[in-house]
């Protein structure tokens, strides 16, 4: 895999997950409380530990910012369905991966094109936010602001009620909401910048330690998730202290910021130690509960024999088990990291795989502990 570790943050990326973090902070807490929780650990000890700078940095941010909460709760809450987070928000489904230059070469763009132009380009971003939610043949009616706005109103299964009101007011006035978003961003920057030299030394040190793991390891992301790109493209790494307890791969092709493609990866700086506390303890017999656990669950044990059959990406999962797209990522992130399924990203969708060569290690295994 082709990959280029970059030298700092970048910052839009780190403000937006700011902004996300103060938007659905109470869940954020209550969701890293119960993983410390499930591995045994002390959560005051090991935030006041590990995480010290990082509150501080959230803390000060807060008292700085300008920005008005519901503005931020309209932008950046956490578009969830029926069934659960999806770690998506309003603005990630227009403005992704983008830079500083970048960002003002799309606000030139919002206050240049027609309305109707406008308009159409959102319409296509949205449709394209909501495939990975519904069924890409109930989308096909769609062709104009008043089809989509109908199809929001009679659709309620996997959109929740905020996030269809937030979806036909940006819809109303789109260039409007557009340019604020744009100046939420601009004019956050210097705070951000000011308050984020609190992380300043962790990033440094990180920043090390991510050049030394892609040294002794180029193929990290996909040994950990059976991730590869093809061998034209390029993944740019960044190190990512906000969203830090993640890995997050990102591709911005057709949004309305109209940028050229690009594969981005934000790696959070506390993910490796994380994964190692969490692996770390356990030994070769829990490792085979864990998957033993993931296939006695119906819906993992069918997505499984499904594929056996062949990759899926996954939409397709979903609609064969009439299930959320969520619900399936979910299953979808316990079967990674159990190691029970890879994944590959194919004309810009992840497709799944089954790991034969770890299933068939994980029932060689059962064979000798069970017999």
């Amino acid at each position: 895999m082709n990959y280029i570790i970059k030298k700092d943050i970048n910052p839009i990326y780190e403000l937006f997950k700011t902004f996300y973090y103060l938007a659905n902070e109470d869940e954020e807490i209550e969701s890293f409380n119960k993983t410390l929780d499930k591995e045994s650990l002390d959560k005051d000890k090991y935030k006041k530990n590990n995480l010290k700078n990082f509150h501080k940095f959230i803390d000060k941010f807060k008292k700085q910012n300008k920005i008005p909460m519901d503005k931020i709760q309209f932008y950046f809450k956490d578009i969830k369905d029926s069934d659960s987070k999806t770690n998506n928000f309003l603005a990630n489904i227009f403005l992704v991966n983008l830079d500083l230059e970048d960002l003002q070469s799309v606000k030139k763009r919002i206050l240049s094109l027609p309305t109707s132009e406008l308009e159409s380009n959102l319409i296509r971003d949205i449709i394209s936010f909501l495939e990975d939610i519904f069924d890409s043949n109930s989308l096909k009616s769609i062709n104009s602001k008043e089809s989509l706005l109908k199809f929001l109103i009679s659709n309620s299964k996997n959109l929740s009620p905020e996030i269809k009101w937030n979806l036909t007011v940006l819809l109303e006035d789109s260039r409007k909401h557009l340019l604020e978003l744009i100046s939420i961003i601009t004019d956050s920057l210097e705070i951000f910048k000011n308050t984020f030299s609190i992380l300043d030394k962790d990033k440094e040190i990180f920043i090390k330690e991510l050049n030394t793991t892609f040294k002794e390891n180029p193929d990290y992301l996909t040994s950990l998730f059976g991730f590869k790109l093809d061998n034209d493209s390029i993944l740019n790494i960044y190190p990512s202290m906000i969203n830090f307890k993640s890995i997050d791969i990102t591709y911005n092709e057709g949004k309305i910021s109209a940028i050229p493609g690009r594969y981005n990866c934000y790696f959070g700086y506390k993910f490796k130690e994380l994964i190692a506390l969490t692996n770390g303890k356990k030994n070769e017999s829990e490792l085979l509960q864990d998957k033993l656990k993931a296939l006695g669950d119906k819906s993992k044990y069918e997505i499984l024999k499904m594929l056996n059959n062949g990759p899926m990406y996954g939409q397709q999962i979903a609609e064969k088990l009439s299930l959320t797209t969520a619900t399936i990522s979910y299953h979808m992130n316990s079967l990674v990291l159990c190691g029970l399924v890879k994944l590959n990203k194919v004309d810009n969708k992840i497709y799944y795989n089954s790991n034969k060569d770890e299933i068939n290690y994980f029932l060689k295994k059962l064979g000798e502990e069970l017999t």
